[in-house]
């Protein structure tokens, strides 16, 4: 078979062919388009429990310190003053270990201010504030992560 003849069988089959080549070409792109936005829809998901993790874990904490030190004479037991730990432990360690927030709220130092917050636990004005303005600083970074127009919902898709 020559050159011209497979020429001209490519121009004479053309019609056939060409749909079908066009159709998988898209089909592929559709496939790399969805799987893109899956992974992206997948990453934000694992964001938004990061972020209510933290949240819940420094309001846990947060209403332990309140309960065992609310009020100066009530007496506080072994097991309470355990439980007030491991709640301060583990608000300390979920501020610490987020792996997909870490670039969008310095975590390090959350952690730092609300290690400092629980010193202040007989003060209380102090560690009420304290506890919504990182509160507020969570949500804030919570709420960037969202895409809301559609102009950001394109810049968030390109990442």
């Amino acid at each position: 078979m020559h050159i011209i003849d497979l020429w001209s069988f490519a121009r004479t089959t053309m019609l056939v062919w060409s749909p079908l080549a066009s159709g998988l070409v898209a089909a592929f792109v559709v496939h790399l388009l969805t799987q893109s936005r899956e992974r992206e829809k997948w990453i934000l998901d694992c964001k938004r429990q990061e972020f209510k993790e933290l949240m819940s874990a420094i309001t846990v904490s947060y209403l332990m310190t309140l309960q065992t030190h609310g009020s100066p004479i009530r007496t506080v037991d072994s097991e309470e003053l355990r439980r007030l730990e491991n709640a301060k432990v583990d608000a300390l360690r979920v501020s610490w270990d987020r792996v997909f927030i870490v670039n969008d709220l310095p975590l390090n130092e959350i952690g730092n201010r609300w290690s400092r917050a629980l010193g202040l636990y007989a003060n209380r004005g102090q560690l009420d504030e304290e506890y919504a303005r990182i509160g507020r600083s969570i949500v804030d970074a919570a709420n960037r992560c969202v895409p809301k127009s559609a102009f950001q919902q394109l810049q968030f898709w390109r990442r």
